[in-house]
Formats: structure tokens, sequence, C-alpha cells
């Protein structure tokens, strides 16, 4: 998921550059109103501050820049709104951005990780390839060694039965059982 925050309203475009188009819309507002008080001759000072119950486009639009400045994470600014705007979603854009990096710091260990995970499990296949090997020469060697002691068996039951082989066996001769 890359990009900003999105304002409400805005199907795809960055907070940086909605709260760049609310500041030149507020500076285009600002510089139309005091065309018009000065036209009528109203004082120009103190445009900023305006009441909350105020229905004028003017302080609807001041109370959505103060909230895009909340949303920003702005504190209490003695600056222009206008500028207190860009530079908190300057500020929110570094935030994403490091972010973004420490994210994809997180994203390459975990691809490590895995990779060490995967080299972990071939090397426990292999060792129980080597295993189930070894258990079977085992069985072999068993096999074998049964094998063997019925050959052993059957030479001294034959060896019992030859006549000088029961002398042998008389004199005790270790081959005899």
């Amino acid at each position: 998921m890359r990009g900003a925050r999105l304002l409400e309203g805005a199907d795809a475009e960055p907070l940086l550059s909605q709260c760049r188009q609310m500041a030149s819309e507020m500076e285009a507002l600002r510089a139309s109103e005091q065309r018009h008080r000065a036209l009528v001759g109203e004082d120009v000072g103190g445009a900023r501050a305006a009441e909350s119950e105020d229905p004028s486009t003017r302080a609807q639009c001041l109370r959505g820049i103060e909230s895009a400045l909340a949303a920003l994470g702005a504190e209490d600014v003695d600056e222009p709104a206008a500028a207190a705007i860009m530079r908190a979603a300057e500020d929110a854009r570094a935030r994403e951005e490091e972010m973004h990096e420490r994210l994809n710091e997180a994203a390459a260990r975990e691809e490590e990780m895995r990779e060490r995970l995967d080299e972990a499990a071939a090397r426990e296949e292999e060792m129980h390839e080597r295993l189930d090997e070894a258990a079977a020469r085992e069985e072999e060697l068993r096999e074998r060694l049964d094998e063997a002691a019925a050959r052993e068996e059957e030479m001294h039951e034959r060896l019992a039965r030859l006549p000088h082989a029961r002398r042998n066996c008389a004199s005790g001769w270790r081959g005899c059982r």
C-alpha cells in the first residue's frame, strides 16, 4: 500500500497534493475577500481569525484547514495556515517515507529469515534421508548377521554329524556346542 492517507471525497489524490490545492484555493479566497473588503471599505486586518459560528465561506474554509492541520497532527501554529498545512503535509510525507523504509528493512529481514529457514529445512530433510539410509543399512546388517548365525548353527550341526568331529567335540573343541 503505497501513498499517503486520502481525505474524504478524494478518489486517488495524495494528501500532500490535496493540501497544496487547498492552500492555493485558500489563498485565492483570501485575496478575493481582501479585494471585496477593500471595495466596500471594510478593515482587512485580522483576516485569519474567524468564529466557528460564522457561516461564511471563509470561516468554513478556515475550519477545513484547521481540520486538515489536526488530521496531519499539527499543533497550534503561529504561521499562516497555508504554510502550516504545507509543513505538516511535508512532515507527514517524511514520516510516511521513514515508515516505508522501516517496512522495506523489515521485509528484507523477513526474506533473509525465510531463506535461513528454507536452508535449515533442507538440512533437516537431508538428515532425515541419511537417518533413513542408516536405518536401512542397519536392518540389512541385522539380516546378514541373522543369516550368518543361521549358517553357523547349520555348520555346527553338520560338524557334529561327522565322525571325526565327534572326537573333537568330546575333546572340548570350541567349534562344538
